[in-house]
Parts: C-alpha cells; sequence; structure tokens
C-alpha cells in the first residue's frame, strides 16, 4: 500500500466520525489542509442564485472573511463557473482554469484572496442540486507552491468519504430538526400523550401528560406508564401490548380503549391505545416497528383561553367567559353562579353569542368551540 493510501486511510476514519459530531468538521479539514501542504480548507453549500451559504465549515479562515463573503464577495465569486458547470467530483487546481489570469487581476483576487494569501487553490463541487452545490477547497501561500500530483491524488480519494460524510451529517441533521418541531407540537396538544417502544417503556411524554404524572392520577414504574390501580394497570400492559403485537389476542386486536372513574364514581380519564407501526412519520417523528402511543384525557381540565374565543368570535370579556363556561358543560344557570351574573343577564349574552357564532343552540355553540383548534391546542 502506498504512502498516499495510508495518509487516505488514516483521514477516513476522521471524515465519517464528523457525521455525528458537528465540533469536528473544522479538525476534519484542518487535518487534510495540512496532508496536502495547505494553509487553509472549506466545506461549504452555496446558492449563488439567492446569495446564500448554508453548512459552511473550514479551517485557515479569518471569521471577518467568511462574513465578507457571505455578504459580499459571493456576489463577484469568479470561481461560480466552475462549481456551478464542472463535472461533480472534478478535482481541479485554480491555475488550470482557462480564465485564471482574469481571476488574478479580479476585485475577488485582489480584495478576497490576496489579503489571506490564498495564492494556491484546489477544488471540487462534490454535489449539486439546481441551484445549490456543495464545495470543497483548500489554498496554499504563494511561497509553498502550487498543489503536486500526490496532493491531488490524496484529496481525490477522499473527496467520495468527503461527499458521503457530508450528506449523512445534513440527513441527521435535517432528521432531528423534525423531531424537534414534532416534539413541541405534541406538548401543543391539551391530552396527555406517551409514545413507547415495542416493550413498553416511555420514549417521550408531552407537556400535559407531565402534568397527569404530577397530579398523580397517571405514574411511570420501571420506565413504563402505570395506574394507580394494579388491575388497571395490567389492563393498559395489555393494552400495549396488543398494540405493538397485534397478533396477540383477538378481543384486544390494535390496542384499545380504558375508562377510568374517579373515587366519586364519575369519569376521570379516558385512555386510548394505538399501534403506531406501519404508519408514515408521525409528523417528522421516526416511527419503528411496535411503536405504541397512549393518549390520555383528563376530564375537567378543558380550559379554552376566553380572550383568544373572544378575538376569533368577535365576542366581549363577558359573553367569551360565559361561552367558555358552557363549554365545560355548564348549563346558563351554574354559569350565572360561576360568574356572579343573573340567569336573565346569562341568558341576554347566551342571545347575542348565538349571533355572532351563527349558532341557534347552546348544544351548537359548545360543538362549534370543541371541534375548534383551541380546544386541543395548549396555550
Amino acid at each position: 500500500m502506498s504512502s498516499i493510501e495510508n495518509k487516505a486511510l488514516a483521514l477516513i476514519e476522521p471524515i465519517y466520525a464528523a457525521t455525528t459530531d458537528r465540533q469536528q468538521w473544522p479538525h476534519l479539514i484542518e487535518a487534510i489542509t495540512n496532508a496536502v501542504g495547505g494553509q487553509g480548507g472549506m466545506l461549504r453549500l452555496t446558492d449563488y442564485t439567492n446569495r446564500k451559504v448554508g453548512f459552511f465549515e473550514a479551517s485557515g479562515y479569518e471569521v471577518k472573511f467568511l462574513h465578507a463573503y457571505r455578504d459580499y464577495f459571493i456576489s463577484i465569486d469568479p470561481f461560480r463557473q466552475f462549481y456551478e458547470r464542472t463535472p461533480v467530483g472534478m478535482l481541479l487546481r485554480a491555475s488550470q482554469l482557462q480564465d485564471y489570469g482574469s481571476i488574478r487581476n479580479s476585485e475577488f483576487h485582489n480584495d478576497y484572496n490576496r489579503p489571506q494569501n490564498k495564492e494556491f487553490i484546489a477544488g471540487a463541487t462534490l454535489a449539486r442540486n439546481n441551484d445549490v452545490t456543495l464545495q470543497f477547497g483548500v489554498h496554499r501561500r504563494k511561497r509553498a507552491g502550487d498543489f503536486g500530483q500526490e496532493d491531488m491524488q490524496l484529496l481525490r480519494l477522499l473527496l467520495p468519504h468527503l461527499t458521503r460524510a457530508v450528506q449523512v451529517h445534513r440527513l441527521i441533521g435535517e432528521t432531528a430538526v423534525r423531531a424537534d418541531m414534532a416534539y413541541a407540537s405534541l406538548d401543543k396538544a391539551r391530552i396527555g400523550i406517551f409514545l413507547m417502544d415495542a416493550d413498553g417503556y416511555i420514549q417521550h411524554i408531552n407537556r400535559e401528560g407531565e402534568k397527569l404524572l404530577v397530579s398523580g392520577k397517571l405514574a411511570v414504574a420501571h420506565k413504563k406508564l402505570a395506574l394507580t390501580n394494579t388491575g388497571d394497570t395490567a389492563q393498559l400492559h395489555q393494552l400495549i401490548a396488543s398494540a405493538a403485537c397485534p397478533t396477540l389476542g383477538k378481543t384486544l386486536l390494535g390496542g384499545g380503549n380504558m375508562r377510568l372513574r374517579s373515587t366519586q364514581g364519575k369519569i376521570d380519564l379516558e385512555l386510548r391505545v394505538i399501534p403506531m407501526s406501519g404508519r408514515d412519520d408521525m409528523a417528522g417523528l421516526s416511527i419503528q416497528a411496535g411503536c405504541v402511543a397512549v393518549f390520555v384525557s383528563h376530564h375537567g381540565t378543558l380550559r379554552l383561553p376566553w380572550k383568544k374565543v373572544a378575538s376569533i368570535f368577535g365576542l366581549s370579556p363577558a359573553e367569551a367567559k360565559l361561552a367558555v363556561i358552557l363549554a365545560e358543560g355548564c348549563g346558563p344557570e351554574e354559569a350565572a353562579e360561576r360568574l356572579s351574573i343573573s340567569v336573565h343577564t346569562a341568558r341576554v349574552q347566551l342571545r347575542s353569542i348565538f349571533a355572532k357564532t351563527e349558532t341557534n343552540r347552546q348544544s351548537q355553540l359548545v360543538s362549534l368551540l370543541l371541534s375548534g383548534v383551541l380546544a386541543w391546542c395548549a396555550e
């Protein structure tokens, strides 16, 4: 094995290590730059049409020049034609370009390259998608001389690995962003949501679910969801197991529902257990085989924001407060008592609410309020 191949092998492992650790990219670029006797190097995503720079990792650049490129020099970059038109993966020295003489006399070279002592440059387009190019480049000082054949050979061995590493890095980053957004959206739900793996171990709890745990109505035991009654807990785990593996039984096929009563005999919690495997990604969350979701609704926790109800339907503050109480299941008499107003006043306000919401009966009004976004999304 040649010394060049040995150098390449020594760099390939850190290339792929950088896919999961953003902080490793500058060290990696520095290592590649040093391996070919360069002064600096860079990896960047560039959209010349919209004058945008995305993923940008560099070694041997001053921060002010990185900002200057984003702010101005991207618009006059003479290497644009090279990066946009040459075949992907073709590594060339700048001195090999036909218009290299005009490049050296350009504003870009005199005001951007020369102050950084970037005399000799080698680069390639690693990937191209419409107006966006993934670019790689290394540069040397004037007294170091141009890149030699062995330097170019080493870089050509590394370029395919760099391309794959950046693609994997971006994919991981995009997946993480989608997951963060998905979890944030679950936190906006007014019901408790528990996501579990195939063995019933909790993987995520949304904000309302955490509130249920704090209230003592639910618990976590051995990393699994538990209820206050051992019999109810056993039934819940059976539902979860059937949702994770639908072939376990016929009566509990694919999860199911549970209704739990309080000590006063009233319905307190409603649980819905559903399988998530075999479905598309849920709002950006990667769903593996056997995953299960448990939705928990706690009676009495619905609190519509009266200010937003007033804004959406054009109600007065008094009317909005009355409408919210009616949506909780109260009648006009109980609502009047809670608001410290007369029943007559409550009925007058209710007629005004009907007119503004284009409803005719209390049942229609409640249905309208409870089917809207405010009923499902927390503040």
